[in-house]
């Protein structure tokens, strides 16, 4: 029972966590800059499916930066040569937030931890 419980806790958590760090970035992120979609990387899953990575191209104090979105989707939200806003850390400026997808993010997130507190719920009432 009590195994049972703590892997059912792990999603809440997750979700939990998720929103936190998505709080933190943003607060860390505060240097706008434009930058551009110059590829999309593909992940293979394992049910078959591909999500996609899109990796932006900025420059920022005279360097240039490529960094890939740690997020993921089964759809495309960005195609290559497109324009994006992104905020990023001054003092660690390949940590970004990019405002387009932090929407998406929260919408994940606020659904793992929902549907985690739902099934933890209806276990221990039918417990």
């Amino acid at each position: 029972m009590i195994i049972i419980f703590m892997i059912l806790l792990i999603f809440p958590l997750v979700g939990i966590i998720g929103l936190v760090s998505i709080a933190i970035r943003k607060k860390k992120c505060t240097e706008l800059v434009e930058a551009e979609v110059i590829r999309l990387e593909v992940s293979h899953d394992s049910d078959g499916s591909n999500s996609y990575h899109p990796v932006f191209s900025y420059s920022y104090g005279g360097e240039s930066f490529e960094v890939r979105d740690s997020f993921s989707s089964s759809f495309c939200r960005f195609n290559v040569g497109d324009y994006v806003e992104l905020y990023i850390d001054p003092y660690n400026p390949k940590k970004f937030y990019c405002p387009k997808e932090t929407i998406h993010q929260i919408i994940f997130y606020l659904i793992f931890a929902a549907v985690g507190a739902l099934v933890m719920v209806a276990f221990f009432k039918i417990k």
